[in-house]
């Protein structure tokens, strides 16, 4: 309308302002009785610039992001996840930065492949010269299948992990069936899938959840369809997004040791800030392969930086059970009697009251557990 100064008149500059709105920067408190032997650090698996070809005008510069994420927001894992489509020259930067950023942060090195018809699957390594090795390839290759191939036949063991996002929730009318279904698969290399994000979370089908209606889930829709044991991660995607992140319960901070905690499944999602969790099924920790007999108990505690208002448990493909909850520090127990035989997975899903925060309150999913029964019980959850 007019009011702005000119820029830079008479040596003032105009005040600075975020590009969207964004929920106050929040930092999750320590969980009481936390894992023995395990450190929960966060980071986000889906992070762009400037530089990256997608959305350049909400992502900021490549060393305001790293500042955002590791002294603002305090992450200790730090990565870029750049699409393919970028100069040797600005990659290399990237790479370089995030190796500067050592030993205060884990620097995770990344990019995100797209190309036609598939696209959105995102690329880690926390050894740089894997990833420029890498990298090559996946500017080369049009194959998916024949990328994964190369990755387990040609670099180490463990060093690699592979991602999949799409832009939509999984839906068959909106393409997500097709992405899904017609690509191979890769155990060895894909442990988690992105579950939250800031274009939306995956699970939240019910209005209040501040979802939409779906009806067929991403990443579930793996674990129906293919059999695929995954953890869940959540990355912001773009800056103007809220923040979104993954928590690792890793056994040492260090590249290697949050790779362990992708591949075994110790990952929290978080939406729009960080909240601590830790889940447990039939006494087992969250991501466990569990043989049960009879009920399935499912414990979880949490602790968030804003109060709790909702713990839901899921099973396989719905929600059995949201319980309202009031405080910042929550220990609930589901029995879950009706799983019947065959192999369940169960997510505990935490949401805090929806009033507290501009952008929408703070959600956080336990990665799933996988639960073999022989039998079921009697009664509900």
């Amino acid at each position: 309308d007019g009011a702005l100064p000119p820029l830079h008149a008479s040596g003032a500059v105009a005040n600075a302002g975020p590009v969207l709105p964004s929920n106050p920067i929040t930092h999750a408190p320590d969980l009481p009785n936390a894992p023995d032997g395990l450190t929960l650090v966060y980071g986000d698996l889906h992070e762009h610039s400037s530089l990256s070809s997608c959305y350049a005008m909400n992502d900021g510069p490549p060393t305001d992001n790293l500042r955002w994420r590791g002294d603002a927001l305090g992450d200790r894992v730090l990565t870029f996840t750049e699409h393919i489509r970028m100069s040797d020259a600005d990659f290399s930067y990237h790479l370089d930065l995030l190796e500067q950023s050592a030993p205060a942060h884990v620097p995770i090195y990344a990019t995100e492949w797209a190309k036609s018809y598939i696209h959105n699957i995102i690329f880690y390594s926390y050894d740089k010269e894997v990833m420029k090795r890498l990298r090559v390839v996946l500017l080369a290759e049009l194959d998916f299948t024949r990328i994964c191939e190369w990755i387990v036949a040609e670099t180490p063991p463990g060093s690699v992990a592979v991602v999949r996002h799409y832009h939509g929730s999984g839906r068959r009318e909106d393409g997500g069936g097709p992405h899904d279904t017609t690509m191979g698969f890769f155990p060895e290399l894909e442990w988690s899938m992105e579950v939250a994000s800031g274009r939306g979370d995956c699970l939240a089908d019910e209005e209040w959840m501040l979802g939409r209606p779906i009806d067929l889930y991403f990443p579930v829709n793996f674990i129906h369809e293919r059999g695929a044991r995954i953890g869940f991660c959540g990355g912001s995607d773009h800056a103007g997004n809220s923040p979104c992140s993954t928590g690792f319960w890793v056994r040492e901070v260090s590249g290697p040791g949050v790779f362990e905690a992708l591949r075994a499944r110790r990952t929290i999602a978080c939406c729009r800030g960080k909240v601590a969790l830790w889940a447990r099924v039939a006494g087992q920790p969250m991501g466990s392969v569990v043989e049960a007999g009879g009920p399935v108990t499912i414990e979880a505690q949490i602790a968030s930086p804003v109060p709790i208002a909702t713990v839901s448990l899921w099973r396989d493909d719905r929600w059995l059970e949201h319980r309202g909850v009031t405080g910042d520090r929550i220990d609930v127990r589901f029995t879950d009697a009706d799983a019947g035989p065959g192999e369940h997975h169960y997510v505990v899903r935490a949401q805090s009251i929806a009033g507290d925060l501009p952008v929408g309150p703070l959600v956080a999913y336990s990665s799933p557990t996988y639960v073999r029964s022989g039998s079921g019980g009697n009664g509900g959850t």
